[in-house]
């Protein structure tokens, strides 16, 4: 743990002593600083393993017989060092009253632990809202991470409106993944603008993109539409693990002339729900047919070769200039199946072409693969 020779209890007039209306600094009862005398002498030597346990272990103790605030309030006059294992302390021991009043605190290291406690249920809803209120943004922005990794989206239905209010439309839409999905849906069209992030939009909030997408894309003129995914396309692609036939739809009505570069790492969910609309996306008459040659993960071949859609050839054709493709396409199916692919795809080629590559043929059969080099 960090050290530094400043971070030993600071003077009387250090500002982070709290002070009696009278201006007194506070005293604790003479016994709690010799305590932490002691555990501070303790922990020194320690190497960095042993001194998180021993400090656990202490802080167990302390919350177990009402020592650890008084504890955490005289380590929390020690500097940087003092604060950092005050807070290290109190999420040991579960003080969420010390941790809830640190989720702006200047230091990075004592935040990080406040932001930790977000996840237990008694912490409160009010400190959230007020550190957000008057913080800066960066720590806003950590906040509203910290709230969709606890999984507050009560908290955050509530934030997002005073957010809208306090800081602008950034911020409200930097919460929206955190939010409820009803009003995440309720508030995207009016922030759509305002989102910077639509790949973690669309995995938390899938249903809301892609029913922003359809009303969106339905009123768009054709011309603007590649502007439009170039824009958009991470939101939808994050949306096929919750909902892939409804993506497929919209890739078929709407996409673009080609596949943008997210939905690429998608191609094997979508073969997953329905391979042979998968395979006529990337060849048929749709507005994603200028797709390929682009090469496909070697999860989606695995995907498409399992379920052995009827327009699996057509694939194999739009590769015939591309051996490598071609091969790779052939590898992903079980080897009793691949010369039956293999004619199926090159049934109207020439006797002659890239498609009787050495690369290729060795994919086939070896009685078959002899045949062929013949």
């Amino acid at each position: 743990m960090p050290r530094s020779t400043d971070d030993h209890p600071a003077h009387s007039d250090h500002p982070d002593h709290p002070r009696h209306p009278g201006g007194d600094p506070a005293r604790p009862h003479p016994a709690v600083p010799d305590a932490v005398d002691r555990l501070v002498a303790e922990l020194d030597p320690l190497p960095h393993p042993l001194r998180l346990r021993h400090l656990a272990r202490t802080a167990h103790a302390l919350a177990a017989d009402g020592g650890l605030p008084a504890t955490l309030a005289e380590l929390d006059r020690r500097g940087r060092y003092g604060r950092r294992l005050a807070a290290l302390a109190a999420a040991d021991g579960r003080c969420t009253p010390y941790l809830a009043g640190r989720l702006a605190d200047p230091d990075d290291v004592v935040r990080r632990y406040a932001r930790r406690a977000l996840r237990r249920p008694e912490f409160p809803s009010a400190a959230i809202e007020a550190a957000y209120r008057d913080a800066p943004a960066l720590v806003r922005t950590e906040l509203a991470g910290a709230l969709l990794a606890a999984g507050r989206p009560a908290t955050a239905d509530r934030l997002v409106e005073q957010a809208r209010e306090w800081w602008g439309e950034r911020d409200a839409a930097r919460l929206l993944p955190a939010c409820s999905p009803g009003t995440a849906a309720r508030l995207l069209p009016g922030l759509a603008h305002a989102v910077h992030h639509w790949g973690r939009l669309g995995r938390y909030q899938p249903q809301a993109v892609l029913a922003l997408t359809e009303r969106e894309l339905a009123d768009l003129p054709a011309v603007l539409g590649t502007m439009w995914w170039e824009q958009r396309a991470h939101g939808v692609a994050a949306a096929c693990a919750a909902d892939p036939h409804r993506v497929l739809a919209l890739l078929e009505r709407y996409g673009p002339g080609r596949l943008a570069g997210p939905f690429r790492w998608q191609l094997a969910t979508l073969a997953a729900a329905d391979a042979e609309r998968t395979v006529r996306l990337l060849t048929g008459p749709h507005p994603g047919t200028e797709l390929l040659p682009l090469h496909l993960e070697p999860a989606a071949l695995r995907r498409l070769a399992a379920a052995d859609p009827p327009s699996l050839p057509v694939l194999g054709r739009r590769w015939l200039d591309h051996p490598d493709r071609l091969a790779a396409l052939l590898s992903a199916l079980p080897p009793w199946r691949r010369a039956a692919c293999y004619d199926a795809v090159t049934a109207d080629a020439g006797p002659d072409g890239p498609h009787r590559t050495a690369q290729v043929l060795a994919t086939l059969p070896s009685e078959r693969r002899h045949a062929e080099a013949r």
